[in-house]
């Protein structure tokens, strides 16, 4: 509208003399609104529009449509086009839908994103991996069947076919609607010219550089070393038949055979397999029935032809089996290329990348796990120089991913670095002299987890000191303790007699030395110690070296002084023979030694 303030960016080309804008992004550079109220018109722009092209090789098609609308919740509907080949008629399918996107997914993450009132984004991400779960934020079919005016019906299996053929065949356009236009489909406006305007209602390209695109995968989304070509032309219908494309067809009408493109860029794959065995074994474009009436009217028994697929002009409709465009497609009479001078010799038997391993195995441990494999049933040409295995978790590589390599002869390899309660799974490549070939499938999944503590081991390096009916002994602390800190040491004695325990102060390491009493002097020992956790008492070390307690002898004594006697004689004595031969008792007292270390005194008569 006139005094719109909106950004493209682009570039021009010149194709013989006629000037072409090539523009890949728009955005909106003022903020214009509509009042919703009834027959007031509204507006919306698409500042980016993308699907992804085939052969699919990320396995998978993603498709991301964003823009502004003049209101502050948009309501906007989009429509797929396909042109038939007899009229060269348009033939709208459902494709995405704003308000289906709010009720299956939630407002926010389709309306007024980035908190942003008038801006919408519609974002696929079919994946083919059969293990990834179907949710409404990422899948077509949810969101178109949460909005009614498309009708009910809609993905009456739900499952990857159904999706899958939402964004397939590669549309060449896309119609927008609003819902205001939707609702009112004759309602008109007028430019400031008084010229009739458009309202609420956009059709918009879809090509190969275009404002809406056709995504060429990235490099860093697949392995360049195992596509046969990243981005087939041949899977796009209308370059397999111009008809197909809109005004493609002659003023006098359209032929009745298919067009070519003449020269056309074949590139030898078929893209309706090359996505299988690039990463994932098998997750390639899904292949069961596919029978949705609002985009075939007959049954489609291999949902991979619905890359090839056209609208029948019979029925307006897709129409399964009977209306898929033949492949190969045809070429031009090959064209004669000069010989290189000199040409190089033949060369040896063509070497390749190996095939595929086969994972036999996995065993969880602490914070890693073993894979055993076989190798794979080729080499290629070229003896298997390494293997590398590499971890999934939800079917994907961690960020930053974990891989081990070992080299050709191996058949286990154990990978590290991985989080205790966490699932993994692995897959498992080779390599030789050509280059690395397919994973393997993916393997059943583990969790690695710590090991259950057990009791501690057994000390080392016991010493022993002997001492006066004691001896000290010292050691080391075992190499394991068994998951659970150590809390005491117990010293034993052999033979038995004398035991020791020491025990770890609070936040403390229990000490690693003990001293036993209660020995014998003069008796050979040896000890063993054990140790103790939360869980139990280890082993006992290997006993110590032979130690004898022994008493101190005394040393630095002086001779003991003489004693004082004295003799007490009975009160009242009676002497009634000779003393020797006396029965009276008598008592003899002294004084002790001034020198010390008396052991004993001796009477003299």
């Amino acid at each position: 509208m006139l005094g719109d303030s909106v950004l493209a960016s682009g570039s021009f080309e010149t194709v013989n003399s006629v000037q072409f804008l090539s523009t890949w992004a728009t955005s909106v550079g003022v903020k214009m609104e509509t009042k919703s109220v009834a027959g007031q018109p509204d507006y919306v722009i698409m500042n980016k529009m993308f699907i992804d092209g085939p052969a699919f090789q990320p396995q998978r098609t993603k498709a991301l449509f964003t823009g502004n609308s003049t209101h502050d919740v948009s309501d906007v509907m989009l429509w797929s086009i396909h042109r038939d080949p007899a009229r060269n008629a348009a033939h709208e399918f459902p494709l995405a839908t704003t308000t289906g996107c709010d009720t299956a997914v939630g407002k926010g993450l389709c309306t007024q994103t980035d908190a942003t009132p008038t801006l919408w984004r519609i974002k696929y991400d079919v994946d083919f991996r059969t293990t990834v779960p179907i949710t409404p934020n990422l899948y077509p079919c949810p969101q178109l069947q949460a909005d009614a005016r498309f009708g009910t019906g809609l993905c009456p299996v739900g499952g990857l076919e159904d999706n899958f053929s939402v964004m397939s065949p590669t549309p060449h356009e896309v119609q927008l609607r609003t819902g205001t236009k939707v609702a009112n489909p004759n309602l008109q406006t007028i430019d400031l010219l008084g010229n009739a305007a458009t309202n609420g209602q956009y059709l918009f390209p879809m090509g190969m550089g275009l404002g809406g695109a056709i995504d060429v995968p990235a490099l860093g989304e697949i392995n360049a070393s195992l596509l046969g070509n990243p981005t087939a032309f041949s899977g796009i219908t209308w370059n397999l038949d111009r008809r197909l494309s809109p005004n493609g067809c002659l003023p006098s009408g359209c032929e009745a055979t298919p067009q070519p493109l003449d020269p056309f860029p074949f590139e030898g794959v078929d893209p309706r397999t090359q996505a299988a065995n690039v990463l994932f074994a098998g997750a390639g474009v899904p292949s069961g029935n596919f029978n949705d009436p609002h985009f075939t009217a007959s049954l489609l028994t291999n949902d991979q032809n619905r890359i090839l697929s056209f609208v029948d002009p019979a029925v307006n409709n897709f129409n399964g089996d009977k209306s898929i465009l033949g492949w190969p497609p045809a070429t031009p009479p090959a064209a004669p290329i000069a010989p290189t001078p000199n040409p190089p010799p033949p060369s040896a038997a063509l070497i390749t990348a190996p095939g595929t391993p086969t994972i036999t195995g996995v065993t969880a441990g602490n914070s890693q796990a073993t894979v055993t494999f076989s190798p794979p049933a080729s080499n290629g040409g070229s003896p298997i120089t390494s293997f590398t295995v590499s971890a999934l978790v939800n079917g994907a590589p961690p960020n930053p991913p974990i891989t081990t390599t070992v080299p050709g002869t191996a058949t286990s390899a154990t990978v590290t670095g991985l989080t205790n309660g966490t699932g993994y799974a692995f897959i498992v490549s080779a390599a030789n002299s050509a280059g690395s070939g397919g994973n393997s499938a993916p393997s059943n999944t583990v969790t690695p987890g710590a090991p259950a503590a057990t009791a501690p081991g057994a000390p080392t390096g016991a010493t022993a000191t002997g001492g006066n009916a004691q001896a000290t002994v010292s050691w080391t602390a075992p190499a394991s303790n068994g998951g659970s800190a150590i809390t005491s040491y117990t010293v034993t004695s052999s033979p038995a007699g004398g035991t020791a325990t020491v025990s770890a102060p609070v936040g403390g390491t229990a000490p690693t030395t003990a001293t036993v009493t209660g020995l014998t002097n003069g008796t050979t020992y040896t000890f063993s110690v054990t140790a103790t956790n939360a869980v139990g008492t280890g082993a006992a070390s290997a006993p110590s070296n032979s130690v004898t307690p022994t008493a101190p002898p005394v040393t630095g004594l002086a001779a003991p002084g003489a004693p004082v006697q004295s003799v007490a004689t009975p009160s009242k004595l009676t002497v009634a023979s000779p003393i020797q031969n006396s029965t009276i008792p008598i008592t003899l007292k002294w004084s002790a030694s001034s020198s010390g270390g008396i052991t004993s005194y001796q009477l003299q008569q």
